[in-house]
């Protein structure tokens, strides 16, 4: 019992003090930082959010996104498309 309530001590210590430094460097960058420099980081926040949702979700809209692109691109090539497979076979 012992070996194990010192480990957890030791990780709870270590990670404190990590937040709290991470914060104080969130203050001094958006100190420093300019407008549109700040205007970019909130851009790629936003966009691993959507990902990670995506990811999250895969299996059904995958398949159905799959199928629209399938249908519109035979859609806008079927002459050349057909003239290929032709060509080949």
């Amino acid at each position: 019992m012992n070996l194990r309530s010192g480990r957890s001590i030791g990780r709870a210590r270590s990670r404190s003090p990590s937040k709290s430094a991470k914060r104080a460097r969130s203050r001094s960058n958006k100190r420093s930082r300019s407008r549109s420099q700040k205007r970019s980081r909130s851009r790629s926040r936003s966009v691993r959010r959507r990902s990670r949702s995506r990811r999250r979700s895969a299996s059904r809209p995958r398949r159905v996104a799959r199928r629209t692109v399938r249908r519109a691109k035979s859609a806008s090539r079927r002459r050349r498309a057909g003239r290929r497979r032709s060509s080949r076979r």
